[in-house]
């Protein structure tokens, strides 16, 4: 029988995994990341329009659209803009 696995040094494939899920990982914590400035923002959104979180995402998504950027992005200048006009 012919085997088509390479040949891997002793420790190899477990180094080869390792990094794979460190990757993995890190895409994890940035959608992660992604999604608590979303819902920030659509906090944001809720407060001051008196909506619902449906609503306040509809709002966000069609901002993003508006000004052809990602939903994130829009989020994150909300959020920003929010904190720079409440402080001092």
């Amino acid at each position: 029988m012919v085997s088509f696995t390479p040949e891997l040094e002793p420790g190899e494939l477990s180094r080869i995994v390792a990094d794979r899920m460190r990757e993995l990982a890190g895409h994890v914590q940035h959608a992660l990341d992604l999604h608590l400035v979303i819902d920030q923002a659509a906090g944001i959104v809720m407060s001051r329009a008196g909506c619902t979180a449906e609503q306040a995402m509809d709002h966000l998504r069609g901002l993003a659209q508006r000004e052809h950027e990602r939903l994130h992005v829009v989020a994150q200048r909300v959020v920003d803009e929010t904190v720079r006009s409440a402080r001092p």
